[in-house]
């Protein structure tokens, strides 16, 4: 798996605690307050770079899910989006973090417009919704099986 936006890496640690991946795939800017816990963690690869270039290094079809936690205007989300569709397997899952219109802290985001264009547009299902109290969701996104993505 791959998360995309990490800074600190404290989700990154639960991510690894709950789901245990023989790979996971750390991609960001600046890793300069990452935890020492996460370096050593033989699971983790740091990716530094634009996370729409980091994806497109990757094989096609090689990725269980994708957590997207990145840039949250509806360009960069709708950028990361279709920079990491085609990384995931048919049947896997692109996650998105902050599915929302406004943070009530940081102001207003992109998040939502691009997810829901780009399931439309993909025909890619929405099959889960993390509910947080502020209103900023993380929905799970199912590549449809036998998909094919340009």
């Amino acid at each position: 798996m791959a998360e995309i936006g990490v800074e600190h890496g404290r989700f990154s640690q639960h991510i690894l605690s709950v789901t245990d991946p023989s790979e996971f795939h750390l991609v960001d800017l600046d890793f300069g307050a990452l935890s020492p816990e996460l370096r050593r963690d033989p699971r983790v690869s740091i990716r530094q770079g634009y996370s729409h270039e980091v994806l497109n290094s990757f094989a096609d079809d090689s990725f269980d899910w994708i957590y997207i936690d990145a840039d949250h205007s509806y360009e960069g989300v709708k950028r990361d989006a279709n920079a990491a569709a085609a990384k995931v397997r048919p049947g896997g899952f692109l996650i998105f973090n902050d599915f929302a219109h406004v943070d009530p802290f940081l102001g207003r985001y992109g998040v939502h417009r691009a997810v829901v264009e780009f399931a439309i547009a993909r025909k890619w299902p929405f099959v889960w919704l993390a509910y947080e109290p502020h209103g900023l969701y993380d929905v799970a996104l199912q590549r449809p099986a036998g998909s094919i993505v340009h």
